[in-house]
């Protein structure tokens, strides 16, 4: 299995250390791990890149004429930077005979539907030498088979969501007693959404002036995002914390009352939404890949659309005058994340494993 390095950033580090441990443990399979992509935190020139690409690829074929596995499984994204490298993994293990799952942690749009003719050559080496590719959704699923076909190559395979170990106190912010508190946590990078959320808070504070938003998060626009809190007059009720270790981010959701993802983008299965969930808060977000795929609206969530701000002003204030509906939340939330469970999702890895290996 090719898994991240410990120390980058991202989901996948956070979760793939939980399948690993699960297949340790497990007596019938036996498991083979190396680091797989990026090893450099940040941009990484193209010599380095190339570079690793190539030793990550020589040490794969000695792994494979070494081990012989039944099963190879590699982590990675579907994007033009990941598939330039990836499809040398896919025409390497059908050269050799292997079966390969590439399991895919977030597909891009620019790539998915792609015009350009090298680009699509490419995909198609690459659907040639896998055997099964896992998406995170039903939705991404659809996505892929509409455009590329291989319905019985492209499977939904989740992602394990085990409990977060808390801090005894929150050590970065002091809650106020008669405040309420939204949280967005997220890099702070163009259609990532937080100025949707920050130009419909005059609104929300107009009417709720106790609300206050927790940013969790750094990035290039952080800057011009606090400018505009100032421009709007609305700096006071936001409480920027930066970025804040994985290991500790627990103790802020539970000081909050709702969780707010605005993102532009698809996504995949975003942690930041699983955190929400393990905590039962009430939470709005756009019309993501995982969320279309698992949420109820009314049960989990509220839906908005992205870059509606308009949007966002109701949707926060349905919940924060609805404490029916919040609570409806909480109990469909709290329970959420079992059905994610390492045993569970171990054992479906498990499954698929054995029909690749007999063919079934």
């Amino acid at each position: 299995m090719g898994i991240p390095a410990p120390y980058m950033l991202g989901g996948p580090p956070t979760h793939l250390p939980f399948l690993v441990d699960y297949f340790k443990k497990n007596s019938e399979f036996e498991i083979k791990t190396f680091y797989f992509g990026s090893k450099t935190v940040g941009k990484e020139s193209i010599i380095n890149k190339l570079w690793n690409t190539l030793r990550t690829l020589m040490l794969f074929v000695i792994y494979i004429i070494r081990y012989r596995p039944n099963i190879v499984h590699l982590n990675s994204a579907f994007g033009k930077g990941s598939i330039l490298r990836d499809v040398l993994f896919s025409v390497t293990s059908k050269l050799f005979n292997q079966n390969l799952i590439f399991k895919i942690h977030g597909s891009h749009y620019d790539l998915l539907y792609t015009k350009n003719i090298a680009f699509l050559l490419i995909i198609k080496l690459y659907f040639w030498g896998v055997k099964k590719i896992g998406v995170l959704s039903e939705i991404e699923k659809n996505e892929f088979i509409e455009r590329f076909g291989n319905k019985n190559k492209i499977i939904v395979l989740k992602n394990i969501i085990e409990p977060k170990k808390t801090l005894n106190e929150n050590i970065y912010f002091k809650k106020e007693f008669l405040k309420t508190y939204g949280l967005f946590v997220s890099r702070i990078e163009e259609k990532k959404g937080l100025d949707d959320i920050i130009l419909a808070l005059p609104a929300i504070i107009y009417e709720y002036p106790n609300f206050n938003l927790v940013v969790v998060g750094n990035g290039s626009k952080m800057e011009s995002y606090k400018e505009m809190a100032i421009k709007l007059k609305i700096d006071k009720n936001i409480i920027w914390l930066g970025y804040i270790k994985n290991e500790n981010i627990s103790i802020i959701y539970k000081q909050v009352d709702l969780f707010l993802f605005s993102s532009h983008f698809p996504e995949g299965m975003p942690m930041s939404l699983i955190d929400a969930l393990d905590e039962g808060l009430p939470i709005v977000t756009t019309k993501v890949r995982f969320a279309l795929s698992y949420f109820k609206e009314f049960k989990n969530c509220l839906f908005i659309e992205k870059g509606n701000s308009q949007d966002i002003v109701i949707k926060v204030k349905m919940l924060l005058s609805d404490k029916i509906l919040r609570e409806t939340m909480y109990k469909n939330n709290i329970n959420f994340n079992k059905a994610f469970s390492k045993n569970i999702v171990g054992e479906e890895f498990s499954i698929l494993y054995k029909q690749m290996i007999y063919n079934k």
